[in-house]
């Protein structure tokens, strides 16, 4: 995936970018491999792309990194960058593997879905 658009929006306007990839693939052409996200609320947005996420995904969208690096680079508590994690990873905005870590047990490395994330937000 090379593109994630977060936007806000309205069911209506789902629709109509639906219809219009519809259009294209009974027409043949190509469809972009992107991911949209749609919130209906601007605020509902920034609050699930907290200004600690954001900063998150930035690391990982220049290349992979673990949990620890994440932990050490971003200067928070483990817990709260897994959290994030997961909630982001739920989204579909990143993706994880868990690889051994000798002497350790596991360890979890995080990267981007894309390495080009779009934010529109249209206040109303």
């Amino acid at each position: 995936m090379s593109k994630v658009i977060i936007r806000t929006s309205s069911v209506e306007d789902f629709f109509e970018r639906v219809q219009a990839v519809a259009r294209k693939a009974d027409r043949g052409q190509p469809i972009a491999k992107s991911i949209t996200l749609s919130f209906g609320d601007p605020a509902e947005m920034l609050g699930v792309l907290s200004e600690p996420r954001r900063n998150l995904m930035q690391h990982v969208m220049k290349e992979p990194k673990t949990i620890n690096q994440l932990v050490d680079l971003l200067k928070r508590k483990r817990s709260a960058i897994a959290r994030d994690v997961n909630i982001l990873e739920e989204l579909g905005l990143l993706v994880s593997t868990q690889s051994a870590n000798p002497g350790h047990g596991l360890q979890k490395t995080v990267k981007s879905v894309a390495s080009k994330i779009e934010l529109r937000a249209t206040l109303v």
